[in-house]
């Protein structure tokens, strides 16, 4: 009998506006679980994450984003877009 571990990494990336100012604070959680981190000051963060798992990346005022984590470069960077609606659903 054979058992087969999903491996584990680190992912590692920066998140940015579309300025590309970097986003501190911005929420990354791995999708169906209650593991997260949150980027710092710069926008850096890093995860430990299965290739089959999701990264989810919210933050207040722009579109909550998912990329997969099988990427086959480990550093990831992306740019959120604001997302008035989300913005003003928040404000209720």
């Amino acid at each position: 009998m054979q058992v087969i571990f999903a491996q584990e990494r680190t992912v590692s990336g920066r998140v940015s506006d579309n300025a590309g100012m970097p986003l501190p604070g911005v929420s990354v959680l791995l999708k169906g679980t209650k593991t997260g981190t949150q980027t710092d000051f710069d926008g850096k963060y890093s995860i430990k994450a299965s290739s089959s798992q999701t990264l989810v990346f919210s933050y207040l005022g722009v579109k909550t984003q998912e990329i997969t984590a099988q990427s086959h470069a480990i550093m990831l960077e992306m740019n959120m877009a604001g997302d008035a609606q989300e913005l003003s659903n928040k404000n209720k």
